[in-house]
């Protein structure tokens, strides 16, 4: 199992805008909190996170290095605020790993596109 109590330098990357630097420390802090406490507390703050945010489990929890960029963070961001009205968060689920997360995101828009013009046509 991966030690997520160990902390690493980040270098800021020029596609990181303020919101993102932010939510990454947010992340930092909230860790860095639970440390003290013992893996076990670590361990519930990244389980709690990862309920919350969607950009925390894909990046953080399921290893997704290649989506920490602006993209990913502002389209987790528009996901969780309520994807077609919906209150409750969404998950992407994708059998190959090393697909980039840009294509399973565009993949994702345009299947829903096809699933809205079903809609469409029925009603």
């Amino acid at each position: 199992m991966p030690d997520f109590t160990r902390t690493y330098p980040r270098v800021a990357r020029p596609e990181e805008t303020p919101a993102l630097r932010q939510a990454l420390r947010l992340y930092a802090g909230l860790l860095e909190k639970a440390r003290p406490l013992g893996s076990a507390a670590v361990l519930g703050v990244m389980a709690e996170l990862g309920r919350r945010d969607l950009f925390f489990l894909l990046t953080r929890l399921l290893g997704r290095k290649d989506a920490e960029n602006e993209f990913v963070f502002r389209r987790c961001r528009e996901v969780q605020a309520g994807p077609d009205g919906y209150r409750n968060p969404a998950y992407l689920l994708c059998t190959d790993p090393d697909l980039p997360v840009e294509r399973l995101l565009q993949a994702y828009l345009w299947r829903w596109e096809i699933e809205l013009n079903f809609r469409d046509e029925k009603t």
